[in-house]
């Protein structure tokens, strides 16, 4: 879907960032979040090192994540929890950050309540468009 959306124009950023960019678009996210919400209680939805680390510095953020290997640890000080914990994390949550991701692992709908939500990277380029999704992706080429 997003290399035949890409193809005819409508979309532009499919291809995911790398090197220090990760770090430039997470660093970019926190100024976007204060303009848009001022302060806000972040429920944060799959594990992207970078924007954790950059928002936890300003933000109160929850973190839920479906690989193992990540829950029950600290990344950025902040507790990763599991995905039984999500429905009391979007609840506490003044705003929801979900990675694009949601949308192959069928967590998606689950996260559509509500509360703004923003969806970030580039996995879900093809459906935000089509499905009118805020989607953040400040490094994706």
């Amino acid at each position: 879907l997003n290399a035949v959306l890409r193809y005819l124009n409508y979309i532009s950023k499919t291809v995911h960032c790398k090197d220090k960019e990760p770090g430039e678009c997470a660093a970019h996210l926190v100024d976007y979040i204060k303009e848009r919400f001022g302060n806000p209680r972040i429920a944060f939805i799959g594990m992207q090192p970078a924007m954790v680390e950059a928002l936890t510095a300003q933000f109160k953020i929850r973190v839920v994540d479906l690989d193992v290997d990540n829950i029950g640890k600290r990344k950025a000080g902040v507790l990763i929890e599991s995905i039984s914990k999500t429905k009391g994390i979007l609840s506490w949550g003044d705003i929801v950050l979900a990675t694009g991701t949601t949308v192959v692992n069928n967590t998606l709908p689950s996260l559509l309540i509500e509360k703004p939500i923003i969806f970030y990277g580039v996995t879900i380029s093809g459906i935000a468009y089509l499905m009118g999704y805020e989607q953040y992706c400040f490094c994706g080429h």
